[in-house]
């Protein structure tokens, strides 16, 4: 293993308030009943566009509903409050950053691979955690999601790997159902935004804060 990819939110980042702070004022501003962080908390995971459609409906299975005029009013205002206040709350997971350098120190390769939006991602990491990675990639329009793991391909181009140097870290089933997907290791967070009871159905490697984070990829 020389290349070990995370999630941002809820594996770097904690990001939920900033999040929730933004999907509430979109939503008050068409007078729709507000999230519960708890809420906010089971609908991010899938990108943006899933989020706020939950939110909308206040309903996970996105499946139910079409995307409207409406739906597109909520979304633009959900991103321009988004990009004022994304780092006002966020904060990097205590221990995460000297997880980081140490990393980097060691010749580990190290990439981002998130559902949020590719400039947020970007801007966030350059704020949070400048000079470490080697390749950042979020959502861009007309490339699949996660779980897809269509971009998987492209990181490894860039990066001049193959899926058996690959580690992926993550804190959602979708993170454990794109590493299947992909054929790559996987390494589930339960610090994050998913029960450890829920990330056991689907993985049996799972760290419980950084620092066992920490130890598994370097005996990896």
């Amino acid at each position: 293993m020389k290349c070990i990819i995370f999630d941002l939110d809820g594996t770097l980042l904690y990001t939920l308030e900033d999040i929730n702070d933004a999907i509430n004022f979109a939503l008050s501003s068409f007078n729709i009943r507000k999230n519960s962080l708890d809420e906010t908390k089971t609908y991010v995971g899938n990108g943006a566009k899933d989020l706020v459609l939950r939110s909308i409906y206040h309903r996970y299975d996105t499946r139910l509903f079409l995307k409207n005029a409406f739906f597109d009013e909520v979304f633009k205002k959900y991103q321009e409050r988004y990009s004022e206040i994304r780092m006002n709350k966020t904060r990097p997971y205590d221990g995460i950053v000297e997880l980081l350098n140490d990393l980097a120190k060691k010749g580990y390769l190290l990439a981002v691979l998130s559902n949020k939006p590719d400039k947020d991602c970007k801007e966030i990491i350059n704020k949070y955690f400048p000079n470490i990675f080697n390749l950042v990639v979020g959502q861009r329009e007309g490339v699949p999601l996660k779980p897809n793991p269509y971009v998987l391909e492209e990181i490894m181009n860039k990066l001049d790997i193959t899926k058996e140097d690959i580690i992926y870290v993550g804190d959602s089933l979708v993170d454990i159902e794109f590493s299947k997907n992909a054929n790559i290791k996987c390494v589930s967070v339960s610090y994050g935004y998913c029960l450890k009871d829920i990330l056991k159905l689907k993985n049996d490697l799972i760290c419980d804060n950084v620092k066992e984070l920490g130890d598994v990829l370097n005996d990896n």
